[in-house]
């Protein structure tokens, strides 16, 4: 299989790769955008060049190939790449049911509704702060007198019997309490998995109290079917006790029937997938993912361009879709929250990005020594010019900063990841990420 010309073997390679960058310079007109790959079809059709990317990850589809210096060696992501998560983790698959992924096992999101396939779910550490979070009949619960439960006689968001059903009495007095130790000023977001068993038409709510009293709650309506409800507020100073609270004190009446089950109590202004506790809290593990460059990276010039969807709006320098390093910080490209990030034997450069990622979209990264472009959203981002040293690189990072530094994407869908081996002209570049 040809990729570039007469290929992209070592032996002749600095002659094929001249020959893409005279030609790739000249400017030419790309009419319309239907899609990546056909934007990179429409490469350069007069090249009489068959460009094609030497890595290709296309998580919504599941297909994956990486260039060995003859060929595309097809076969399953974690056969390309390396996938770093010390915990197991939770996801939906493709019939809407909930599954737990193993050590080190990537996790691909569907939509829980439609069951369409949506990518490479990518988030950082969490830990549940609640205790028992499928058990109200454990002693961390205190259930009020007027409330009758019935254990693990509901199936739950994983198929499992473990889903627990509360019977109210009367019209009054149906709170779910548990106690938890709190940071001033902390934001933390509960969330719990609802649903109406029989005749709950009234308000479910969530709630953050100091011992009887409310501090702020939030009430919503449930369905027939399991929905996960969640509810974000900080940590008041001066709280002596505080409480998470649910279903209510005034609300629903006499019989009426709900189901609780997977209750998260999280650090952090939003809800992170699932994790299931018992005895103590339980941490989930940010998910890491790496590629070692062999023969699919050109070492003189490079496009990468990555499909994403940040799910919430990045706000910090941990928001790191991509990153092309030496392993550590001392020569890398990537980005960095909302900044582009170049760093050059340690020497490192921050840009800003217009716009910015805080949008789903591709972002294209093309680099060739001294000028290295960002485009995203069919608009050129930021450019540097300078001084690059890409030989030194030798490692792609998916979603998660280096080794040596702490945190990941706050949350993150990557869709596709494909890099090629010549740095695509701005023409190029505005049709592919539009």
């Amino acid at each position: 299989m040809r990729m570039i010309g007469d290929g992209l073997s070592k032996k002749g390679r600095s002659g094929t790769v001249d020959d893409i960058r005279r030609r790739n310079d000249e400017k030419r007109e790309v009419v319309g955008n239907s899609g990546l790959d056909d934007a990179l079809k429409r490469i350069d059709p007069s090249w009489g060049l068959d460009v094609k990317p030497t890595l290709d990850f296309d998580f919504v589809r599941n297909e994956y190939g990486v260039y060995d210096g003859e060929d595309i060696v097809k076969g399953q992501f974690i056969d390309h790449a390396t996938v770093s998560r010390n915990s197991v983790a939770t996801y939906f698959d493709a019939t809407g049911k909930m599954r737990t992924a193993g050590v080190n096992e990537p996790r691909f999101a569907y939509d829980p509704e439609t069951g369409e396939p949506m990518g490479l779910l990518i988030e950082e550490q969490k830990t549940n702060l609640i205790l028992q979070s499928e058990n109200l009949t454990s002693g961390n619960w205190t259930l009020a007198a007027n409330l009758t439960l019935d254990a693990d006689v509901l199936v739950a968001p994983d198929g499992t019997l473990t889903g627990d059903r509360l019977t109210l009495i009367g019209s009054s007095g149906h709170n779910v309490v548990q106690s938890f130790s709190q940071i001033d000023g902390t934001t933390y977001t509960v969330s719990v998995y609802a649903k109406n068993v029989s005749n709950f038409s009234d308000f479910f709510q969530i709630a953050y109290y100091d011992g009887p009293s409310s501090v702020e709650s939030k009430t919503v309506k449930i369905t027939d079917n399991w929905e996960r409800y969640s509810f974000t507020f900080t940590a008041q100073a001066g709280v002596a006790s505080p409480q998470i609270r649910l279903l209510g004190f005034g609300f629903g009446g006499d019989g009426d029937q709900v189901g609780i089950w997977g209750v998260q109590l999280e650090v952090g202004s939003f809800e992170s997938s699932y994790i299931k506790t018992e005895g103590s809290q339980v941490t989930r593990a940010a998910d890491n993912y790496t590629r070692m460059f062999s023969e699919e990276f050109n070492s003189d010039e490079f496009t990468v361009v990555i499909d994403f969807d940040p799910l919430r709006s990045p706000s910090d320098t941990n928001f790191r879709p991509i990153m092309l390093s030496d392993g550590n910080t001392t020569n890398r490209i990537g980005t960095a929250g909302n900044f582009t990030i170049v760093s050059v034997d340690g020497v490192t450069s921050l840009g800003g990005l217009s716009p910015s990622l805080t949008a789903p979209g591709r972002l294209a990264i093309s680099a060739k020594e001294g000028n290295i472009q960002y485009w995203f959203l069919g608009e050129k981002a930021s450019e540097y010019i300078g001084n690059t040293d890409i030989k030194k690189l030798t490692t792609m990072l998916l979603g998660h900063a280096e080794a040596n530094l702490v945190g990941t994407v706050p949350e993150m869908l990557l869709k596709r990841c494909t890099l090629y081996p010549i740095s695509i002209n701005e023409v190029y570049l505005k049709s592919i990420t539009s």
